[in-house]
C-alpha cells in the first residue's frame, strides 16, 4: 500500500513546532475522500494527495475549493525519468 510506503521524518517536528498543520491535516483527510495517501512535504511547506486518476484528483480538488476556498489547491501529474530522458526538444 502507498500510504505504508511514504514517510516524512519532519513530519511530527513540524506539527509540533506548528500545530495548525496538525487542523489541516484533519481538514484534508474530511475532504479528501478517495485519496490514496496524503502526505506532509518536506518541513512543512505543504500536503499533497495522490489519487488513481486525473479525473479523481480534479474531483477531490473541487470538493476541497467549495469547503475550504481559502487553500490554494493544484492537480498535477507525475513525470517519470524514463519519460524525461526519452524527451527530443
Amino acid at each position: 500500500k502507498l500510504p505504508d510506503v511514504l514517510f516524512n521524518r519532519l513530519e511530527a517536528t513540524a506539527i509540533r513546532v506548528y500545530p495548525e498543520l496538525a487542523r489541516l491535516r484533519e481538514l484534508l483527510r474530511r475532504h479528501l475522500d478517495g485519496a490514496l495517501a496524503l502526505q506532509l512535504s518536506g518541513s512543512g511547506g505543504c500536503f499533497f494527495a495522490v489519487y488513481g486518476s486525473r479525473q479523481e484528483a480534479v474531483g477531490a480538488q473541487e470538493h476541497l475549493r467549495r469547503a475550504a476556498p481559502e487553500l490554494r489547491t493544484f492537480v498535477c501529474s507525475p513525470e517519470s525519468v524514463v519519460d524525461q530522458t526519452q524527451r527530443q526538444d
